[in-house]
């Protein structure tokens, strides 16, 4: 038998994720061949490349000449005017550059030039922008993947999935997949679902392979499928339409199971954890959750594209236990895929993971995948790691935990522990114990400065906005963090979610809130919900995004997360280690203009040949951008007529200036080619001037555009 894994976009792309990689060696050694398909990083490949970026090209333009052909625009299509205006502007650079950038994300040495990865990260952001806006509303980026607002019903998750326009991924899976599993003729298709980015793309491929009429068994499986457990009973006879059985929970002996139940065409009825169409009628079998964790093999990353991840070196992800051992926390929903219980794997099994890992993928780096790890077992551990001189560096998930002395730390430096993630949440104690955290104000000091003074980096996780949260309570978080910036490196916040699952969600008349649940909103992962004490929804929105810009300039080390991202900390703190641990050093990015080529002091004459900047884009307009965006800024709402418009934009600084006719006639023949007298010369002829005259006040307007940065002289 032979099974085809896969992992649907939305996620982000910079290192493998472990569901594939886990399946893969469990039904290995059930003797099942097995092919793996990242088809998540293989999406942003796809879409981050000159040809794809030439493609929308047409998409863009045709939406913009569209806009442009009106006789008024609203203050909603003045939105679109403007977005589209920057997007064409930006293909060319885009086209030409985004190779490398992406060359940048994976070279040994220019990803650690801070100034080279922020502009390569600022030209991807800019192409997943302009990628988006050609399936608008649809936003993508690096970290997530979300459509038309509402995807929530059986009628919406219907229309989205099938949704060309503004579904991205039905292009990219009819190019890139669809072909490639009916060449491969597996038995099984099993697509691994664990984020809410990843339904409507991965339903959407579920769809596809059974439009395509493969005769592959379609299973879909992972974190968001369990959560939706109760919900696809609601799909009815559409069941079979998007797959032919799902897996809830833990995936490797269901898996392996429903392979052998088809191999030897048996009853699906017997294989733990299944939910499958029966005769017409969906039935779940019963749940079986618990693996234990020693049995599973070591992960197998073969088959992945490793080297198309955006990351210089290779960082493997690993597990030390499944579940949490605290799994208290009112607000959080991540062990649903574990059903409440909780395991550990045996040090001496880690330690051949690690062995077996790093000479197999020729890799020392790894991030531990677990919700947390317990104090007990990172002392055992690090103590084993150094006994049996594995040499490795690696990130983790941690508890604030009074266990976490000064001594363990040290021992955890020494293992090669760089970073250490801490959900902190909130610096207010009433709230801390609302929530059920288990954790004291007094012990995060502690535990924060003792990983500092081991020389290992502490990133906090915080957020606005849990019910009953007034106003002064979302202060002492803020006032707590600058308090002991000097011994917390960095932090990211956000403001609270309600997530299905979770006990907030179960029980919330417990918290003083009132959930909004729509009828018929079957696929709903998250809440929107009214308060009835403290701060609302919306405010903690606002209040977070404030108090946390505010807080950023307090923490330098917050502008490297802003170009690195917080997981991705891990591969400066290894590469300067030894010489600038705490990144203090780091050269920031550099947001000033592009320097002048040529520069202002070369005389211009005669024979000189003014060139327009690259970054420069210089045309005629049907509409006044610059007062559609005092519209834009100003929220006015008023309705604008056409007016055309010669305007220079700058698609690095975003300087817009408006010119006159005559100085669009210059500047357009600034082509690298003519020459200031023959640039007069046809100027003169046109307008019947004197063309000394004409030279001279060329020579006025091109060092001005010279010191603006918008022309330099080619010699």
């Amino acid at each position: 038998m032979k099974v085809l894994l896969a992992f649907p976009p939305q996620w982000v792309p910079f290192s493998p994720y472990l569901s594939l990689p886990t399946l893969a060696s469990y039904l290995r050694a059930g003797g099942v061949e097995v092919i793996q398909k990242d088809l998540n990083v293989e999406s942003y490949e796809y879409m981050l490349s000159r040809s794809y970026l030439r493609r929308i090209r047409h998409t863009i333009l045709t939406q913009f000449n569209s806009l442009e052909s009106l006789n008024e625009l609203t203050i909603e299509q003045q939105k679109e005017y403007n977005d589209l205006f920057i997007a064409k502007c930006l293909l060319r650079k885009l086209v030409k550059q985004i190779d490398e950038a992406k060359g940048v994300y994976r070279d040994k040495e220019k990803y650690y030039d801070l100034n080279k990865l922020a502009s390569a990260k600022r030209l991807i952001d800019s192409a997943l922008e302009v990628i988006s806006l050609a399936h608008s509303p649809t936003h993508f980026s690096l970290t997530t993947f979300e459509m038309s607002p509402g995807q929530n019903s059986i009628d919406d998750i219907e229309r989205a999935t099938a949704d060309k326009s503004e579904n991205l991924f039905v292009d990219f899976y009819a190019s890139n997949f669809i072909e490639f599993a009916k060449k491969h003729q597996p038995d099984v298709i099993a697509i691994s679902i664990v984020s809410n980015t990843q339904l409507i793309p991965g339903l959407t491929l579920s769809r596809m392979l059974k439009e395509s009429g493969i005769k592959s068994h379609i299973v879909v499986g992972g974190t968001t499928i369990t959560c939706l457990k109760d919900s696809l009973y609601r799909l009815g006879s559409k069941f079979g339409e998007y797959f032919d059985s799902a897996i809830f929970y833990e995936g490797e002996r269901p898996l392996l199971e429903l392979v052998r139940c088809l191999e030897n065409k048996q009853h699906l009825g017997k294989v733990p954890n299944l939910m499958f169409l029966d005769n017409g009628k969906i039935v779940t079998n019963e749940i079986n959750t618990t693996e234990d964790i020693d049995l599973l093999p070591t992960p197998e990353f073969d088959g992945l594209p490793l080297k198309l991840y955006f990351s210089p070196d290779l960082v493997l992800p690993i597990l030390a236990s499944r579940g949490c051992y605290w799994s208290k926390c009112a607000f959080c929903s991540h062990g649903l895929i574990y059903n409440g219980t909780f395991r550990t794997r045996s040090i001496d099994k880690l330690i051949n993971d690690f062995r077996t890992l790093s000479l197999k993928y020729q890799t020392k780096n790894f991030a531990f995948s677990d919700e947390c790890i317990s104090p007990h077992t990172l002392r055992l551990l690090s103590e084993k790691l150094i006994e049996a001189d594995v040499q490795i560096k690696y990130s983790l998930e941690a508890r604030f935990e009074k266990q976490f002395t000064r001594s363990l730390y040290n021992r955890l430096a020494e293992s090669g522990l760089k970073i250490i993630y801490f959900g902190f949440e909130s610096g207010c104690e009433r709230l801390l114990n609302f929530m059920h955290k288990g954790i004291s104000l007094d012990t995060a000091v502690e535990v924060c400065r003792n990983a500092h003074d081991a020389g290992i980096w502490n990133h906090l996780f915080i957020f606005f906005g849990f019910p009953t949260e007034t106003l002064t309570e979302a202060q002492e978080t803020a006032d707590f963090l600058i308090l002991h910036k000097d011994i917390i490196r960095s932090f990211s916040g956000g403001s609270f979610v309600l997530s299905k699952g979770s006990e907030v969600s179960n029980h919330p008349e417990n918290y003083g809130i009132v959930k909004e649940e729509i009828p018929n909103y079957e696929f709903q992962v998250t809440y929107d919900y009214a308060t009835t004490l403290g701060i609302s929804q919306q405010q903690a929105k606002t209040l977070s995004e404030e108090i946390v810009d505010k807080i950023y300039k307090e923490y330098p080390s917050n502008s490297l997360i802003d170009v690195l991202g917080q997981d991705n900390l891990l591969h400066y703190l290894i590469h300067f280690e030894n010489t600038d641990p705490f990144l203090i050093s780091a050269t920031l990015p550099d947001k000033s203009l592009n320097k002048i080529i040529g520069g202002t002091k070369k005389q211009i004459t005669g024979k000189s040949i003014p060139t327009l900047h690259e970054h420069i884009v210089c045309e005629s307009v049907r509409y006044n951008i610059l007062e559609i965006r005092n519209h834009i800024t100003h929220s006015s709402g008023n309705n604008v007529i056409p007016r055309v418009t010669n305007i220079i934009y700058d698609i690095d600084s975003g300087m817009t200036r408006e010119i006159t006719q005559t100085a669009k006639e210059i500047l357009d023949l600034c082509d690298g080619m003519t020459t200031v007298t023959r640039v007069a010369k046809a100027l003169a002829a046109k307008y019947r001037q004197n063309v000394t005259y004409i030279q001279d006040e060329c020579s006025s307007f091109l060092k001005e555009m010279i010191s603006n940065n918008v022309v330099f002289l080619k010699n």
